[in-house]
């Protein structure tokens, strides 16, 4: 839904992106076990592989933005998966209140 890849930067917007969307513990359950995943490259568990500097702080701040204008939390329990499998995602991004992801890296 929100558009990042699976990259170690792109793994941390779309954990910024939902700290934005989801109020319950943003930094401590989203943000913080990113950065040491994904930017510091410290495996804090095993799942997933680590990555070192992920961290791009521009896109960071407008993942964050984009989370939190979203319409729905789709971490509530009272959200639904099911409801929307067979939707159209940019019909679901538009439902939603999903904008555009910003700028991506040049190589």
């Amino acid at each position: 839904m929100s558009g990042y890849d699976t990259s170690a930067r792109g793994e941390l917007l779309v954990s910024t992106f939902t700290a934005g969307m989801h109020p319950i513990n943003p930094m401590s359950g989203h943000i913080l076990p990113v950065i040491f995943f994904f930017h510091f490259g410290e495996q804090l568990n095993d799942v997933g592989h680590v990555g070192k500097g992920g961290l791009d702080p521009d896109e960071f701040w407008h993942a964050w933005a984009r989370g939190a204008e979203m319409t729905v939390d789709i971490f509530d329990p009272k959200w639904n998966a099911w409801d929307w499998v067979e939707k159209d995602l940019e019909d679901m991004r538009r439902a939603f209140n999903v904008s555009p992801p910003g700028h991506k890296l040049s190589s």
